[in-house]
């Protein structure tokens, strides 16, 4: 049923082009953030930005979540 809102890309840390990685995206049109697997690329201090977010969770639990900068395609 997610069929329709999944895509492909490829996201890589901000600003290197050299380590891109492809993934696959369920698009959600009523968000104001994105969300990335921890595991899904490697984050490093460059790409952090010094804030965070306070998300709540399907189990209705709030968590902070850091702020990261990245290119996706």
């Amino acid at each position: 049923t997610y069929k329709p809102f999944i895509s492909e890309g490829f996201i890589s840390p901000n600003g290197d082009s050299a380590n891109v990685t492809h993934i696959c995206i369920l698009q959600d049109t009523g968000s104001s953030q994105s969300l990335l697997l921890r595991d899904a690329i490697p984050l490093s201090d460059k790409t952090f930005m010094a804030s965070d977010a306070l998300i709540q969770g399907i189990e209705c639990g709030f968590l902070n979540v850091p702020f990261n900068v990245v290119n996706l395609k």
